[in-house]
């Protein structure tokens, strides 16, 4: 489910763990498709399709709220050099 969680004394903690946590499930099965055989173009697309959505959602709202841990760690999500 998309969506945007602000915590009750509105920092952006809770909304960045759900991202981080949802793309490193989607990640996991990216590296999947590659140990299966599946195409460098194709995990592209699926990385565009499914994962990258997730890390961008909403993002002009809240990215400029962040710290820059929290920053670095959806960045490092946003990463495709393991694939």
């Amino acid at each position: 489910m998309l969506g945007v969680h602000i915590d009750s004394n509105l920092s952006w903690h809770t909304h960045v763990e759900a991202i981080v946590s949802k793309a490193t499930q989607r990640l996991y099965f990216l590296k999947q498709l590659k140990r299966a055989g599946v195409r460098r173009a194709q995990l592209l697309h699926f990385y565009i399709s499914v994962i990258l959505p997730v890390l961008e959602y909403a993002v002009p709202v809240w990215h400029h709220l962040l710290t820059k841990t929290q920053t670095d760690r959806i960045s490092s999500k946003a990463c495709m050099h393991s694939v």
